[in-house]
């Protein structure tokens, strides 16, 4: 269309004005065109159709916008059929309605032209068709435009439905697929729902509200109510007057609630007994929400009634039983605090206390305990064993008496949990007795040995007191000197073995009966050297060898320095009596531990393995002792040895008969804690008056 209006403006004669309206129609034609070619198919529509329908309708008008003589109606019916087709049927009405009222006002109002021959209007006549025929190839172009790109567009919608379509079957492949599996494990869930009811012996049941119907189905075992289908009336005809306001209670509060219930109550059978039921369910609603049912499960649970009856008179007998019994019985948890859950009066009684004052407390707060290891010591011994019997322990009253318990200990079950049964039994009397037994016992038994030593005292103190009066007689007779020195002599000698037997029995009865130690720090090498230098004469009357081995730096011993003298002197002398002469006597010392090692060793007679045992007891004398040496009482090793075990140690012999004997003696050095108390003393070099001699 523009550029039938060039051509014409160019071969006809035109106005300025008539230039401006075909630049005008040029520029516009232009941006339709840019329009159209962006995609903006209807927006180019609507700028041909209005350019187009204006320069027509001037035209038909007479206005002479362009100059072009137009006087044709096809003109109109191009626009109107391009805006129809390019904007809707509302638009091409819309510009008929104007097209012929245009028309009609060019008729009314333009007069028919004159027949005559005019070379200008001829032009503008051939270039009216050139511009009907561009119209008209415009038109063309923008309908096939236009089929083309709804035709583009129905197949670019055509794929995306067909997008749109893969995706959704994939979509509800993946819901079937989704939905076989979910089906899958509700099958699953539901065979376990199904094996889970009948192992549990339950049986389901839903009833309708509207109808009043109940429909049962035992899914496993025998139940009170029967199968299928039954009216609500009949359930409550079988239900035992003693629960039915409680089943219709709770049946109108599951109604009101939303939450889940669970009740317990008993159904009258057709043989006149009864069975317990455990009922659990709940309300459900329509769409609209109106409750219209109730459901759920029950189950017969008569044997764990019975059962849970039965635990509970059990529980009775046991409170009774536990509360009456004479024992002191308390239960405790099991945990570090061992709180006490319950004692009975027994208990309470024992230790001075009201029951009320040890239930809820710690038995650590509850101070009965004497020695405060005693309750890791129980626990201890609970724990490797799995109980405890009769373990001895010291408790304490709340008036501070001790008492001797033995205590025992086993694990009951309360509420699932365990917990501790202890039980007391006081020994307290009893052990007084069983001591004081024993102490009769030992006195009987030193009253014995006081017996048979007097008898043997007698009988051996019979042979010197007879000596002596023989002695003295001759001694009034004999009027020689030197026999009446020899007969004194012999009875100087029978004065000092009965004094020997007096100093030895007054000795070991004093240890037996009253075995007090004055206790402080003795220096061995010291004492030994005392000893040495007191039988030193002796020593070489029979030419025998005495040495000593004992380190000045020999740690010091915890002992009485005058009862450890005495035993070392014994020893000592016992070697140099039962060695002969030219034999060997040597005493050595090391600490070994905590104790000190002392060897008194001798080459001396020896003792046969036999007697090793024997040695210690008293007045018990070998026979090869009594022909070395007659003059011994048989107390002196006896004597060693309780000064020894007085002082915490231990004496051992090793022996060969015709070789010599070895006395090991271990005694306890001084402590560091010791050493700082107790000052450290020297043993004397004097021996009190006593002649004590010892036999091997």
């Amino acid at each position: 269309l523009a550029c039938s209006y060039v051509v014409l403006a160019l071969f006809v004669p035109t106005s300025p004005s008539q230039w401006g309206a075909i630049l005008c129609i040029v520029l516009l034609a232009g941006l339709a065109a840019v329009q159209s070619l962006r995609g903006h198919q209807r927006i180019a529509a609507m700028i041909v159709t209005i350019v187009g329908w204006s320069a027509v309708a001037g035209a038909e008008l007479g206005l002479d916008w362009t100059g072009a003589y137009i006087n044709d109606a096809s003109l109109f019916v191009l626009i109107i059929i391009l805006a129809t087709v390019m904007l809707g049927s509302r638009a091409g009405s819309i510009v008929m309605i104007f097209s012929t009222v245009t028309t009609l006002l060019d008729s009314a109002l333009r007069p028919l032209p004159a027949l005559t021959y005019d070379h200008d209007l001829m032009m503008r006549l051939e270039m009216t068709h050139w511009v009907e025929r561009s119209l008209l190839f415009v038109a063309t172009l923008l309908f096939v435009r236009m089929l083309m790109n709804r035709l583009m567009g129905a197949i670019h919608r055509s794929q995306q439905s067909e997008a749109a379509l893969v995706m959704r079957n994939r979509q509800l492949e993946a819901e079937v697929i989704e939905r076989q599996h979910i089906e899958a494990i509700l099958q699953q869930q539901s065979e376990h729902l199904q094996l889970a009811l009948k192992a549990g012996r339950m049986r389901t049941w839903n009833w309708d509200l509207r109808t009043n119907i109940i429909h049962g189905q035992n899914m496993g075992g025998t139940h009170p109510l029967p199968d299928g289908t039954y009216s609500a009336e009949e359930l409550f005809r079988r239900i035992d007057p003693q629960d039915y306001d409680l089943v219709k209670a709770q049946i109108a509060l599951s109604i009101a609630s939303e939450q889940s219930c669970q009740l317990d109550y008993r159904v009258l059978q057709p043989d006149g007994s009864s069975r317990w039921l455990r009922v659990s369910g709940g309300r459900y609603t329509d769409d609209h929400g109106n409750v219209v049912g109730l459901s759920g499960v029950s189950q017969d649970i008569t044997e764990q009634k019975l059962a849970q009856q039965k635990i509970r008179r059990s529980q009775e007998r046991f409170s009774k039983a536990f509360h009456a019994n004479p024992i002191p019985t308390a239960i405790t948890t099991s945990d570090v605090s061992r709180t006490y859950i319950n004692v009975n009066a027994s208990w309470a009684n024992l230790f001075g206390y009201a029951p009320h004052e040890f239930i809820g407390q710690s038995s650590l707060k509850v101070d009965t305990w004497v020695n405060p290891d005693d309750p890791e010591r129980v626990r201890s011994t609970y724990e490797a064993q799995g109980s405890v019997r009769d373990m001895e322990i010291w408790r304490k009253a709340r008036d501070g008496k001790k008492i001797l318990v033995h205590m025992t200990i086993e694990t009951i079950e309360i509420e699932d949990d365990n917990h501790w049964l202890v039980m007391l039994r006081d020994v307290t009397e009893h052990k007084l007795v069983s001591e004081q037994a024993l102490e009769l016992a030992m006195v009987r038994e030193r009253v014995n040995v006081l017996r048979d030593f007097l008898s043997t005292m007698s009988h051996d103190l019979k042979t010197p007191l007879s000596v002596m009066n023989t002695s003295l007689d001759l001694l009034e007779r004999v009027p020689d000197p030197s026999r009446r020195r020899e007969k004194a002599e012999v009875i100087r000698t029978q004065v000092s073995l009965v004094n020997r037997y007096i100093q030895d029995t007054l000795t070991i009865a004093r240890l037996d009966y009253s075995p007090d130690l004055t206790i402080e720090n003795v220096k061995l090498p010291a004492l030994v050297q005392a000893i040495h230098d007191r039988l030193l004469p002796r020593v070489e009357e029979k030419r025998q060898s005495f040495t000593i081995a004992i380190e000045p730096t020999l740690p010091e011993l915890r002992g009485d320095v005058d009862e450890l003298e005495r035993a070392f002197l014994n020893l000592i002398e016992n070697a140099i009596n039962y060695t002969p002469s030219g034999g060997r006597i040597a005493v050595r010392a090391q600490p070994e531990g905590r104790m000190v090692h002392v060897e008194v060793q001798d080459t001396g007679i020896g003792i046969a393995p036999k007697d090793h045992a024997l040695v210690f007891e008293r007045f018990f004398r070998t026979s090869a002792g009594k022909q070395t040496h007659q003059n011994g009482t048989g107390l002196g090793l006896a004597i060693v040895k309780r000064i020894v075990e007085m002082h915490g140690g231990k004496i051992e012999l090793e022996s060969t008969p015709g070789e010599g004997s070895v006395f090991h003696l271990y005694l306890p050095m001084v402590s560091s804690a010791d050493d700082e108390t107790q000052p450290s003393l020297t043993p004397p070099h004097s021996l009190p008056l006593l002649d004590a001699h010892a036999d091997g």
